[in-house]
């Protein structure tokens, strides 16, 4: 990995860190989901309108199903998540659900598309694993004899598995279909915020 990847990786995983701490405040389920979708939406759109001006790409129906497929994945994934904060704490479900994420996207990037870590990636991708569940507090919650699956734990790894499905989509459609990453984001965005709006609707009573 380059400078400019892992510098790039780091400040995803800040801001991501830190838009998970705001949402574990609101606690808003499917209202606050579908909100924060739009305004991404709204923010998003003119970057991608400009990428697709200078790079436009073609659309096959392969393209648009991986498209929606993603959505979809995200939708329920910031169900899940949501769903989690508001059954646990911010210290279990967010570390477990990053923890497991990245575990379930190798083994399931080694099963669906062919990638085989090297034994120092294993390593890491292990020591990053066990950090992240040791920080959880796992092993105190597996000698709880009252309960040894509490609701954090299942909704952080439920997160998980969640996050390795979009990850695994997402790369497919940037390394194997050639998409553009900004016009892929928005174009998802666009479909997340369609399919999350009629519940919100539901949801709020209109």
């Amino acid at each position: 990995m380059n400078s400019e990847a892992l510098a790039l990786v780091v400040t995803g995983a800040f801001l991501h860190a830190v838009w998970n701490l705001f949402a574990k405040k609101a606690s808003g389920g499917v209202p606050f989901v579908w909100l924060y979708g739009l305004v991404s939406l709204i923010c998003a759109a003119p970057v991608g309108f400009f990428v697709w001006f200078h790079n436009p790409q073609p659309f096959t129906v392969q393209v648009w199903m991986v498209i929606l497929a993603s959505a979809a994945i995200h939708v329920l994934y910031a169900i899940v998540l949501q769903k989690g904060y508001q059954e646990s704490d911010f210290s279990i479900v967010y570390p477990l659900a990053r923890g497991t994420g990245p575990l379930f996207s190798v083994i399931a990037a080694v099963v669906l598309l062919g990638e085989m870590p090297g034994v120092l990636g294993w390593f890491g991708i292990g020591s990053i694993l066990a950090g992240i569940l040791f920080i959880a507090g796992l092993p105190q919650l597996l000698r709880n004899t009252k309960d040894r699956l509490p609701k954090g734990v299942l909704w952080g790894a439920l997160t998980g598995i969640f996050i390795a499905a979009y990850t695994v989509t997402d790369g497919y459609a940037v390394k194997v279909l050639g998409m553009a990453p900004v016009i892929y984001y928005v174009l998802g965005l666009g479909f997340r915020t369609a399919l999350l709006a009629p519940a919100d609707f539901v949801h709020r009573g209109f």
